[in-house]
């Protein structure tokens, strides 16, 4: 599911972009950051989905997400906000303690 997201989709293409010029084909050097790019969109896009599927059975406090998920808790809650406003998770999913 993270592979057909919209984000990974412009990272190919900024990819494709950059290894066909000028009608020709060249490597994208390892320390490129188009690599760090494409890292960073991944690990995001995981995070995103991973967070999506441990809410679906059962909503969940945001402690126990974010020790399933390795993150901070302020940066799932986050991330919980985003895909909410997506509609990609039901706003009683997450329950944040006061």
């Amino acid at each position: 599911m993270a592979l057909e997201g919209k984000r990974l989709r412009m990272v190919f293409a900024r990819q494709a972009r950059y290894i066909k010029h000028e009608g020709a084909y060249r490597e994208i050097p390892a320390d490129h950051a188009l690599h760090a790019d494409m890292d960073r969109t991944l690990a995001d896009e995981m995070a995103n989905h991973e967070l999506a599927l441990h809410l679906e059975d059962r909503p969940r406090p945001v402690q126990e997400v974010a020790g399933l998920l390795g993150l901070p808790s302020e940066e799932v809650v986050e991330r919980f906000k985003r895909l909410e406003k997506k509609g990609r998770v039901a706003p009683d999913r997450l329950i944040v303690a006061p």
